[in-house]
């Protein structure tokens, strides 16, 4: 009885972390599809009883660089949140942008951003 319990537990946590390693990569397939441009994620993590989904070292490959509509998008549907926009990080032309959704989006209006951007977007501050 005791060798059936275990087993069952191994098989389960061997499942949830095939889930994972699967779900991370159907993300990143629906996500590339969506977006159009090479999307990889590492690692995918569902809080069952947390009732909680995360995506981690997600990495978007976009060969016309970042556009404008990027940052309408996130604005749009995610509101006016805290965003940084760092350019060519660790090279001679490094620039780090940071501010709101909408404040970027209005001083980049006449501005073209080319070569290695990082995007990052402040997260649901919201408790439940």
């Amino acid at each position: 009885m005791k060798k059936i319990i275990i087993g069952s537990v191994v098989l389960a946590v061997a499942l949830f972390m095939g889930l994972n390693l699967f779900g991370a990569m159907a993300v990143g397939h629906i996500l590339e599809n969506a977006i159009g441009a090479p999307v990889s994620v590492e690692r995918l993590h569902v809080g069952i009883f947390s009732s909680s989904v995360g995506l981690y070292h997600v990495k978007i490959e976009n060969p016309k660089g970042f556009r404008e509509k990027t940052l309408a998008d996130i604005h749009e549907v995610l509101g006016n949140r805290p965003v940084v926009i760092a350019r060519e990080l660790t090279k001679k032309f490094e620039e780090v942008l940071r501010g709101e959704a909408g404040t970027l989006l209005k001083s980049l209006e006449n501005r073209a951003i080319k070569g290695e951007i990082t995007l990052i977007v402040e997260g649901n501050s919201d408790e439940k």
